[in-house]
């Protein structure tokens, strides 16, 4: 069984270390900055590393969250690029049909199969 960190946690982690500051996160996000702060706390407690240094309400990242960040960026990459990849692939176009009853049930549903992709 695999041992990761909280998903939610490393989103937030990373959209922060990426953007630099947590406001953009949040903007990103769409949460509030109390959830980021509260899920950057959360994956630290569970790498048990500080991650960020705070000096004067700014975020650093330590030299430990730069190496977690160079590691799991391309592995959020890798994800990204696999979710549209297959959201591409299966595309598929919508037809709408607005029709009398009477012409949907004596012509079109017997023929429906013949619209259906195989």
């Amino acid at each position: 069984m695999r041992k990761l960190p909280p998903l939610t946690a490393i989103v937030a982690f990373e959209a922060v270390a990426r953007l630099g500051s947590v406001r953009a996160a949040v903007s990103e996000l769409n949460v509030t900055q109390s959830s980021v702060s509260h899920q950057l706390a959360r994956l630290e407690n569970h790498l048990q590393v500080q991650l960020f240094q705070r000096r004067s309400k700014r975020l650093f990242l330590t030299t430990a969250g730069q190496d977690y960040f160079k590691t799991i960026e391309p592995a959020l990459d890798s994800i990204a690029n696999a979710t549209n990849k297959e959201m591409m692939e299966t595309k598929r176009e919508t037809l709408s049909v607005s029709a009398p009853p009477s012409f949907i049930v004596t012509w079109l549903l017997p023929r429906i199969d013949g619209f259906l992709p195989r």
